[in-house]
């Protein structure tokens, strides 16, 4: 497979800490890894911005690093991964901000991020013989402006709630986090495997 890395560099603005955007993948695009390949982000302003809910970012056996972003991870869109590896490491506010993101026979692990580790925009978390570990996220938080935040995993509260599916080969385990909460409002969360946690609702 192919290896990719792609630093930032620095700001001159003081208040900014890092310069550069990895990618934009715009409205029914998609951006896939393949066979083995190994993507990793340092240093940036932004990871990779997205066109909505038809801009897809794929991985198909595959590894994902990020090692601090000074904004969000991701703006919105779907993640699927497939026999993935992902660990992200260090973002300022947001890490994976998405509209539906799948685990399939993948593991995701999320540190050190301000706000929420894991943000739906309306969607769903789907685990499938996955385990998804968070912790020592959540010190800004609560986010109180646009697209206000309180919990760990949350969803954006304009809208009613975001569903959560966690199967019996699964875990989802969050610790050490400011809260380690998953707010579903007033969607389902369903686990017939592993969790460590607590599950907000109706709030």
């Amino acid at each position: 497979g192919v290896n990719m890395t792609i630093n930032g560099t620095d700001n001159q603005d003081p208040e900014s800490k890092h310069d550069g955007t990895a990618f934009n993948i715009g409205t029914n695009s998609t951006l896939k890894l393949t066979g083995n390949t190994v993507l990793a982000l340092n240093e940036l302003n932004r990871g990779i911005t997205m066109g909505g809910v038809s801009a897809k970012f794929i991985i198909d056996n595959g590894s994902f690093y990020v090692n601090t972003v000074d904004g969000n991870l991701t703006n919105g869109g779907t993640l699927e991964f497939t026999s993935a590896y992902v660990n992200v490491n260090d973002c300022g506010d947001y890490g994976f901000s998405v509209n539906d993101i799948t685990l399939n026979n993948s593991t995701l692990n999320i540190s050190n991020v301000g706000y929420s580790a894991i943000f739906c925009n309306g969607g769903k978390l789907t685990l499938e013989n996955s385990d998804v570990n968070i912790s020592n996220c959540g010190s800004k938080l609560p986010k109180l402006d646009d697209t206000a935040a309180d919990y760990v995993i949350d969803y954006n509260d304009n809208l009613n709630g975001m569903n959560v599916a966690v199967d019996q080969g699964s875990s989802l385990k969050l610790t050490g986090n400011k809260n380690n909460s998953v707010n579903v409002g007033s969607g389902e969360f369903r686990s017939a495997g592993t969790f460590v946690g607590n599950v907000v609702v109706n709030t």
